[in-house]
């Protein structure tokens, strides 16, 4: 008679080799000086990130703070229920930077198919809301006239 064996469960989320890269990412950034020497313009940096499922509804969210070493984590995980899904803010958050916009905010769709096979997208959103405050300019030096 043959047994009843119960389907594995597949655990959401990132993987040991992902998590091991994610570690190596956060130690080289700690070495160089974390954000601060990425971002030498930036006096402080807050980071709102809401995950919403395809029915708009909260799934997580997550604060990231430029002062406790966190700008490695600019790259974040799907809650969706594609579980492998990944949203990289760190492309959106460095052009933010670069041209000293105080406030950033949108919505990025995670373009994973819901499960293995399938043509439907997984549907999670990441609502993101960057306050971005920057040192004041360095006034241009003087020309000394001849």
């Amino acid at each position: 008679m043959a047994r009843f064996f119960r389907k594995r469960k597949h655990a959401k989320g990132s993987n040991k080799n992902e998590e091991k890269v994610q570690r190596a990412e956060a130690q080289r950034h700690r070495e160089q000086g974390g954000a601060e020497t990425l971002f030498p313009s930036v006096k402080s940096f807050k980071l709102q990130v809401q995950f919403l499922s395809a029915q708009n509804q909260v799934l997580d969210e997550h604060m990231l703070d430029l002062d406790s070493g966190e700008a490695s984590r600019f790259r974040l995980d799907c809650p969706g229920r594609c579980g492998k899904g990944k949203f990289d803010l760190w492309d959106i958050i460095a052009q933010a930077v670069q041209v000293r916009r105080p406030l950033s905010e949108s919505v990025l769709p995670c373009r994973e198919p819901a499960y293995p096979g399938s043509k439907e997208l997984c549907g999670c959103q990441a609502q993101y809301r960057a306050e971005i405050d920057y040192h004041p300019e360095p006034e241009p030096e003087p020309e000394p006239e001849s």
